[in-house]
């Protein structure tokens, strides 16, 4: 499974200065204004699967479409967010960390 790393090492590491707590907050908004660009379908197969932890047949069963359909999407999802960034945002810091974020941050996604 996902590691989801605690809130507190996310933003507060002891190590980072101003500059790279900045620069790690940056990371996490580009990475949530590439999600949310995606079409719904892939958004939310995205969603349901990185930032809420969900496998792929959960989600199968939440939107109603298949086991393949789901694994479909998000690949689709995460091919198409990794085409439009300019940095390597999303490898970078990962989804398992901006979940952690969520509780920090106060993300919407």
């Amino acid at each position: 499974g996902t590691t989801v790393e605690s809130p507190t090492n996310l933003l507060a590491d002891p190590t980072d200065g101003p500059v790279e707590t900045t620069i790690r907050r940056e990371q996490i908004e580009e990475l949530k204004s590439l999600v949310l660009a995606l079409p719904h379908d892939l958004k939310t197969a995205v969603l349901l699967h990185h930032y809420e932890g969900l496998s792929s047949a959960e989600i199968a069963q939440v939107v109603g479409c298949s086991l393949r359909g789901v694994e479909t999407r998000i690949y689709r999802g995460l091919k198409k967010s990794a085409r439009h960034r300019d940095s390597p945002s999303a490898h970078t810091i990962g989804f398992a960390k901006c979940r952690a974020a969520k509780l920090t941050v106060g993300s919407n996604f």
